[in-house]
């Protein structure tokens, strides 16, 4: 292969001196382009937790309720374990919604 031929992948850097506006442009849709991928990371790292918090509590409420290998809790504890699932899956979802659908 030559080496002055073309490279097959475009790395987006020109060799050319750039003006103060492609430099502006180019640091703005990095910007863009990092927010995307924090904000998908986010995403899927919320979705994770949720369902591992889901599974937790329906596994207790399932030994709860079937007494397998001798489980049980108090009546109170299942009560609060409820609601502190309840609790975290709100303010979970709610920073999520927050932050990604916030007007600027």
């Amino acid at each position: 292969m030559d080496q002055h031929s073309t490279p097959l992948i475009d790395s987006g850097r020109s060799k050319r001196k750039r003006s103060g506006l492609m430099f502006k442009d180019d640091i703005e849709r990095r910007r863009a382009v990092h927010v995307m991928a924090m904000q998908w990371f986010l995403v899927k790292f919320v979705c994770v937790a949720l369902g591992v918090s889901m599974v937790a509590a329906l596994a207790l409420l399932y030994f709860q309720g079937f007494r397998s290998w001798g489980f049980w809790l108090d009546p109170r504890e299942m009560h609060w374990i409820g609601l502190a699932t309840v609790g975290a899956l709100a303010g979970l979802a709610a920073t999520v919604v927050g932050s990604l659908f916030k007007k600027k």
